[in-house]
């Protein structure tokens, strides 16, 4: 199996080509030419499109097909949450759920010390916008 579409098949939880075909809008034959590696490197735009589809972060796509490196794609300037579709920006959060680590979260001792040693108030504020958060 190749990198592609070792990728393809983890990121839709290895789904059958028909069900990501249908998701994704991605003609079945295309995904077959991933699959037996006759297309060994996807264009670019085949690559957003299967991503978006998946709620994955398109540089891990563009990684994987070999379009950039790691490293390039550590140095994509983020755009603004502001400046994302509500399906853009729920994407991401899926994403981060997903790949969230709670072993680098400090206890909430530390937490609370960080919060004394700054002079940050524990108490209940007025946000912005008018909701409620915890500063």
């Amino acid at each position: 199996m190749n990198d592609w579409w070792r990728f393809v098949m983890e990121v839709t939880d290895h789904a059958t080509q028909t069900s990501i075909a249908e998701k994704s809008g991605i003609k079945q034959p295309l995904l077959s030419d991933w699959k037996t590696g006759r297309i060994k490197q996807p264009d670019p735009s085949s690559i957003v499109t299967l991503t978006t589809a998946y709620g994955v972060p398109y540089t891990d796509g563009l990684v994987a097909a070999g379009h950039m490196t790691e490293d390039q794609a550590a140095t994509v300037i983020e755009r603004s949450p502001r400046s994302l579709t509500n399906s853009q920006l729920l994407s991401e959060i899926a994403w981060r759920i997903r790949s969230f680590d709670d072993s680098q979260v400090p206890p909430l001792a530390d937490a609370d010390r960080l919060r004394k040693h700054f002079g940050l108030d524990t108490h209940v504020q007025q946000g912005d916008h008018g909701g409620k958060h915890v500063s």
